[in-house]
């Protein structure tokens, strides 16, 4: 991944990819990598349909779920899906990242 980036950003990108591994749960998880919409369909409910299909199948099969929002305007919408803040991801001039768990209900 590092081959394509910028020379001043690369190790920004390292760290910050060495963070995210840091921050998985241990035990075997779901990782739900990314979730995102349209700008004209936001707000009709199609991000919670996603989510709880997601969550559905993982609290079917008792694992936790695990993800990374990129944006602060979201964390609230993941808490209001169980998801917890368990740490802060950033390294030099890197976006920062919340890592958020839920556990399997």
């Amino acid at each position: 991944m590092a081959d394509p980036l910028r020379p001043e950003i690369t190790d920004d990108m390292v760290q910050l990819r060495l963070q995210m591994a840091a921050h998985h749960p241990p035990k075997p998880h779901w990782y739900l990598p990314f979730i995102a919409g349209d700008p004209n369909w936001v707000g009709r409910g199609l991000g919670t349909l996603l989510m709880k299909h997601a969550l559905k199948r993982c609290d079917s099969e008792g694992g936790d779920a695990y993800l990374e929002s990129s944006n602060p305007d979201n964390v609230a919408f993941y808490q209001h899906h169980g998801f917890e803040v368990i740490g802060e991801i950033q390294h030099g001039g890197s976006p920062r990242l919340t890592p958020m768990l839920r556990t399997a209900h």
